[in-house]
């Protein structure tokens, strides 16, 4: 599938600064009708610096974060979280482009900084998805 998605990006690429999601909502467009809808979100226990990038089916992450306190002696925070038409795909996504900054699992070395990039990032994509696509 990511061998698809290449050819989508190389194909329907109009202008270099809208390559990048002009060619991901394609491909999540074609994709999606297998998916439903859910959020990304981003979580962390307190006072320590790993980020938890998960999927959750629902519109919001609370029943989950709920869920994860039971696995957080310390207390957990949620980050940030998007909700999305393709959101297990987003978050594939996230997995495989901080993959060198993976602990374990789906725990990551990333930022602060690099959380609100991925939400922009989501949000620019389901704005162009709406509006093309829809």
């Amino acid at each position: 599938m990511r061998n698809f998605k290449k050819h989508l990006l190389k194909a329907f690429s109009i202008r270099v600064i809208s390559r990048t999601l002009i060619g991901e909502a394609l491909y999540y467009k074609i994709i999606m009708w297998e998916k439903k809808k859910g959020c990304v979100y981003f979580f962390k226990h307190k006072n320590l610096d790993p980020i938890k990038v998960g999927y959750s089916t629902k519109s919001n992450p609370m029943k989950r974060l709920e869920q994860f306190k039971t696995y957080a002696p310390y207390g957990v925070e949620l980050v940030a979280y998007v909700e999305s038409s393709m959101a297990l795909d987003m978050e594939k996504d996230i997995h495989q482009k901080y993959n060198s900054k993976r602990l374990c699992g789906e725990w990551f070395n990333i930022t602060l900084a690099e959380v609100d990039k991925e939400i922009e990032h989501i949000k620019k994509i389901e704005t162009l998805f709406n509006k093309n696509f829809s």
